[in-house]
């Protein structure tokens, strides 16, 4: 009999950020459940989940479930809770061994290397180039309270900064009024595919640490905060598609510019023209 085996997924907040791999679940209970307990794609997303939580869930319910029957395991799993998921069943064609069990550890397991990768020049100016253009067809030119790669606590009140999950992102433009926060970034599909989506993951970690806030930012400062991820160029492979995919997930909006695809949607419009008209009031 042919050893089977599934990925399980975990989302810290169901509906809000994706579902990431937190384990390897085998038909061989030689094998059984196998994760790494610094879970490191997980805590890229994450910083601050609670690890200890998830590793007795797996244990106890997830391994459990596989040891009573394997083939029911996704459906006991998925009743028991919305913020895990089991992947398809997958058959090996080769006897089960310790350097099978690794690769397959570093394939589903280990962080992706181009996620940390530092943007270069080139595609830093570019994508700012793009915006500036963007921006410039809505608000003045002389525009203090527009923030450039802002970070947090440039823009959100101590009291926000502190029920962020994690400050360590910046986003390329922040427009900053009494009523709104615009937040404005975006990806260039003329990059490489490994470029476009280890960007889209950086604006889509950004966009989720605001989702978290949002409506601390409605309590203590009274305003609305709204995320519009901008798309330059035609996708062409499976890793843009999945780009703009993770990036709809967590921005309000994704725009697309260029090739025929030109249309900005009327809540971002409404508000960027109602940003113009006070931000010559506004000084830094």
């Amino acid at each position: 009999m042919t050893t089977q085996y599934s990925v399980v997924r975990f989302s810290p907040i169901p509906e809000q950020t994706e579902f990431v791999n937190v384990a390897l679940l085998f038909s061989d209970r030689r094998w059984g459940l196998i994760y790494d307990d610094s879970f490191p794609k997980l805590t890229c997303i994450a910083p601050h989940v609670d690890t200890l939580f998830l590793v007795r869930y797996l244990k106890s319910v997830v391994a459990s479930a596989a040891e009573a029957n394997f083939a029911t395991t996704a459906g006991e799993v998925g009743r028991a809770s919305s913020q895990f998921e089991i992947g398809p069943t997958r058959e090996l064609t080769q006897p089960v061994t310790a350097e099978l069990v690794a690769q397959l550890r570093k394939t589903y397991l280990s962080k992706a290397h181009h996620t940390h990768r530092k943007e270069t020049m080139i595609e830093r100016r570019r994508i700012e180039h793009q915006l500036e253009n963007f921006l410039g067809r809505f608000l003045p030119a002389d525009r203090p309270s527009i923030k450039s790669k802002a970070k947090p606590n440039q823009y959100l009140s101590e009291e926000v900064v502190r029920r962020l999950r994690d400050t360590k992102f910046h986003v390329a433009r922040i427009v900053s009024t009494p009523k709104h926060l615009i937040a404005l970034d975006g990806v260039d599909l003329s990059w490489k595919p490994d470029v476009v989506e280890r960007r889209a993951y950086q604006v889509s970690f950004a966009y989720d640490m605001l989702v978290g806030v949002a409506e601390p930012i409605r309590r203590f400062e009274n305003r609305d905060v709204y995320r519009a991820a901008l798309v330059f160029g035609r996708p062409d492979s499976a890793k843009h598609e999945h780009a703009i995919d993770m990036l709809s997930k967590y921005a309000s909006a994704v725009v697309r510019r260029g090739d025929g695809e030109d249309a900005v949607p009327i809540e971002l419009e409404q508000r960027l023209r109602a940003a113009a008209e006070v931000l010559p009031e506004i000084t830094v």
